[in-house]
């Protein structure tokens, strides 16, 4: 539409330049020679002459326009459109000023010609549209077809490789493009999902293993218990046995939801110092809890501060640590004593420990190391007086 537009306006604007080559010529002969008698048109133009009288000296025009040559001589030197009948005109009239008066030339162009040009140049552009536009979109579809067939063979590799569930990796086109780079990201992404699979069958498999003998021990526990039901210390004592093989279990399965966590890696945990102390009276509460009506003191003490201290351990961890600890300190003073529990604040990192008042090795902490580092706790019987676990400290951002 926009090419068509383009084209008429050239069109009408060559129509007036005609328009205006056809009257010059008897515009400048009437201005030079006004008295001499006036050339008519020449084959083909259609022209009028109107005299100072207003009386026609000459005209080519068709009867349509030749009897409104009044109303046309007021046109102007601007073209207008004039419907003539069944054919429609282009007319322009340009006035020659001469000692003898003014004279009016009018002439007129044919829009049918035009028409017909335009109408052939739209059916023209209508019909190249149409094919560039059949062409584009096959061409179009012959590119994508070509560009996916790579995708397209990665898909059917994939889906055969779950089908038959083999450990081979999608092929990895030679090119540096789009399609090579998914190739390489979706075997990274098998890679991670058949490992993450192979960890939980191990943990399945570390179950079975693990757990099969105390669930043993167990069921006998328990029938032997049911045998032993008239004898009560004897049921006592199956029921202690029984009590501490469901520790155990218990234990067992903690363990291995540890380590399945540990397998998984996870992002790498983060806490601060309020949720340190926070998780430190938490622990202590739940041994004094614990271990009610015995001749027990759990304490805790907190040295310094670190507000912006950030610390790798989460605060499950922090609380399973303490727990841990303090269990190993009462069992080691066999009920009756004391343990403290004290936090404190270094200057690159922080301290943990837990004294109690029972037998066992003396004074033995850690220091916390460089900044950075992964928390670790040292290891020790439970018979020892101080057990320690260096919490490490990251520069806040």
């Amino acid at each position: 539409m926009f090419f068509r537009g383009e084209v008429e306006a050239i069109l009408i604007e060559t129509t007036t330049t005609l328009l205006h080559s056809d009257a010059a010529p008897i515009v400048t002969d009437l201005i030079r020679n006004p008295t001499e008698p006036i050339d008519g048109p020449s084959e083909g133009q259609l022209i009028a002459i109107v005299g100072p009288d207003g009386q026609i000296s000459k005209s080519s025009l068709p009867i349509a326009l030749r009897k409104r040559v009044p109303e046309l001589a007021k046109i102007g030197e601007t073209p207008q459109t004039i419907d003539a009948g069944n054919a429609r005109y282009l007319v322009a009239a340009t006035t020659a000023v001469t000692n003898k008066g003014n004279w009016v030339v009018i002439t007129a162009r044919n829009e049918e010609a035009l028409g017909l040009l335009l109408d052939e140049l739209a059916r023209v552009l209508i019909m190249g549209t149409v094919l560039l536009t059949v062409g584009f979109g096959l061409a179009s579809w012959l590119l994508t077809g070509a560009a996916l067939r790579p995708v397209n063979r990665l898909r059917k590799e994939a889906e055969s490789l779950s089908t038959t569930g083999s450990s081979a990796q999608l092929l990895v086109p030679a090119g540096r493009d789009e399609v090579s780079r998914l190739a390489v990201t979706l075997n990274d992404f098998i890679s991670r999902l058949r490992r993450s699979i192979d960890r939980e069958k191990q943990v399945v498999s570390d179950a079975s293993h693990e757990l099969r003998t105390p669930l043993a021990v167990l069921k006998a526990q328990l029938e032997l218990a049911h045998l032993n039901s008239g004898d009560a210390p004897a049921l006592e004592a199956d029921i202690d046995d029984a009590s501490h093989t469901v520790d155990r279990l218990s234990r067992l399965a903690t363990n291995l939801l540890e380590l399945s966590k540990l397998e998984g890696q996870q992002a790498p945990p983060e806490c601060g110092w309020d949720n340190l102390i926070a998780e430190i009276s938490a622990s202590v509460d739940r041994a004094r809890v614990v271990r009610n009506g015995e001749d027990l003191d759990v304490d805790y003490e907190i040295e310094g501060e670190d507000p912006t201290g950030r610390y790798a351990i989460s605060v499950t961890n922090v609380g399973q640590l303490v727990d841990n600890l303090i269990s190993n300190a009462i069992n080691a003073m066999g009920g009756r004593g004391a343990v403290t529990v004290t936090l404190r604040s270094l200057p690159d990192g922080a301290m943990l420990s837990v004294v109690d008042t029972g037998p066992g090795c003396r004074n033995r902490s850690s220091r916390s190391p460089s900044p950075g580092s992964p928390a670790r706790n040292i290891p020790g019987r439970a018979d020892r007086s101080v057990l320690g676990s260096a919490l490490r400290s990251s520069t806040p951002s």
